[in-house]
């Protein structure tokens, strides 16, 4: 029989994670900001976590510091849905000026290139999650989707996004705010590497709402 995998420890993952986007990204261009240093101390504290056996809520976890310093006023109201169930964000990713093109480029940032081949784009809006993603610099991610802004960089770059039905998940803080006209067809949608992983994060996402997607339904054949 195979031998069983020693389990990954959260430092293992955020430390290959780390060292990948270091590799890729003189390629790529997909990082905009990033929080090495904080989220291998988060990694080090959930592992401590783990050890110890004990069940406790993350954000009261010591040594923690929640997106100190990352240069954001105000936090999307899903993060602390995401940050309760174990999440570590590593870096903010390119998008084109108002999110609203089908590709990643700024004059601030530049153009975020496709992995798979660095003269074409990645897509957009999320071109540089998207781009990141397929890079192997992370296993998921997520962007917000308007006009196929998650679903256009997972159709170019090869990896998975989904869009959720208006409403699952809360849109609350989302910069740019696109106006009570249009903001019930912007959503918040995960991007992730595997398949599998899709379920994953968008019941994370959806937050009190998960029981709507019956993502747990068996399919008949």
């Amino acid at each position: 029989m195979p031998k069983s995998r020693d389990p990954v420890t959260s430092v293992q993952l955020i430390s290959a994670c780390v060292k990948r986007i270091r590799q890729v990204q003189p390629l790529i261009n997909a990082v905009v900001e990033e929080r090495f240093e904080e989220a291998l101390r988060e990694a080090e504290a959930a592992d401590r976590l783990v050890a110890s056996g004990t069940k406790s809520d993350y954000f009261k976890t010591p040594d923690l510091c929640v997106w100190k310093d990352i240069g954001r006023k105000k936090m999307l109201r899903l993060w602390p849905c995401l940050r309760a169930a174990g999440a570590i964000p590593l870096v903010l990713t390119n998008v084109p000026e108002l999110c609203m093109w089908g590709d990643a480029q700024t004059l601030l940032h530049g153009t975020t290139r496709n992995p798979y081949d660095t003269r074409r784009s990645p897509g957009g809006s999320s071109g540089g999650e998207g781009s990141l993603i397929a890079a192997a610099g992370s296993l998921m991610g997520i962007g917000t989707d308007i006009a196929g802004s998650v679903r256009i960089p997972a159709a170019y770059c090869g990896i998975f996004a989904h869009k959720a039905t208006s409403g699952i998940v809360p849109n609350t803080g989302l910069i740019p705010d696109v106006g009570d006209a249009m903001r019930n067809y912007n959503c918040v949608g995960p991007m992730t590497r595997f398949a599998e992983d899709l379920p994953l994060l968008m019941n994370v996402l959806a937050a009190g709402k998960s029981d709507q997607l019956r993502l747990n339904d068996e399919v008949s054949s």
